[in-house]
């Protein structure tokens, strides 16, 4: 705080002057708002192409006569779609009884909707409504969209039973000896993780030879690995046994 001298040869603070309360407060009324450009909030609208494979249906109930009609454009609270040539479309500023909106299987929407606009585009009758009555969960439409498109793109094709490289009909023995094969691998590997927990670290992985990994090699060598070999022979017989033309679908089995 900057000092000044008193007239006396001493200092005293300089304090700044006293506020009074009209400087202290202002009515909020009398408040600036913030100045610039204006931004006007308009809802994203998903055209029909966008909404890719999903079926979408649209119905309009107008003077107890309902028409079917195809879907143009939506938004969560929005919706444009095509009149039928027949009858005379709705004014605008009318109220709708009831507009339901499906995707597939989905009923995105149904009650009351007010004709906002219409709009030629070409030899199409385009007519907008605003949804009166709720808002429509568009993120639900688009999550449904995205994953039948993913489902239909086949990108997960192992999900079909017929769809299986492997899949070759009879060849019961060959089939039978893999199962085998397999389920003896998985016990093997439950009993060797066991094995392994209760041996010391140099009888596993030791530079050297010991008597305890002797016996260890020699054991698995006898039983595991002998049975591994022989199974291994066994598909093998009945894999050449098989024609040519199921021969490749076999191997990935």
């Amino acid at each position: 705080m900057p000092l000044r001298h008193d007239g006396s040869g001493g200092t005293r603070s300089a304090r700044p002057p006293a506020s009074t309360p009209a400087e202290r407060t202002s009515h909020y009324t009398e408040l600036e708002g913030a100045s610039g450009r204006d931004i006007l909030f308009r809802p994203e609208r998903y055209p029909r192409a966008e909404l890719g494979p999903i079926g979408a249906a649209v119905s309009v109930l107008q003077g107890g006569i309902r028409q079917r009609c195809e879907l143009f454009d939506v938004s969560f609270n929005g919706i444009a779609f095509e009149w039928p040539a027949a009858p005379a479309p709705p004014a605008s500023g009318c109220l709708l009884e009831e507009v339901s909106i499906c995707f597939d299987d989905h009923d995105a929407y149904r009650g009351r909707a007010r004709v906002c606009w219409q709009r030629q585009a070409g030899a199409t009758l385009l007519v907008g409504a605003s949804l009166l009555d709720a808002s429509m969960n568009i993120d639900d439409v688009l999550l449904l969209r995205d994953v039948k498109a993913r489902m239909a793109a086949s990108e997960y094709p192992r999900l079909r039973l017929e769809s299986g490289i492997w899949r070759v009909s009879g060849q019961d023995r060959f089939k039978a000896l893999v199962a085998e094969l397999r389920l003896f691998l998985e016990d093997a590997r439950q009993q060797l993780g066991e094995l392994e927990a209760t041996l010391a670290s140099h009888v596993l992985h030791g530079a050297t030879s010991s008597p305890a990994r002797d016996v260890l090699i020699r054991t698995l060598e006898r039983g595991f690995v002998a049975d591994l070999g022989g199974a291994s022979n066994e598909r093998d017989a009945a894999l050449r046994g098989a024609s040519p033309a199921a021969r490749g679908g076999l191997r990935g089995f």
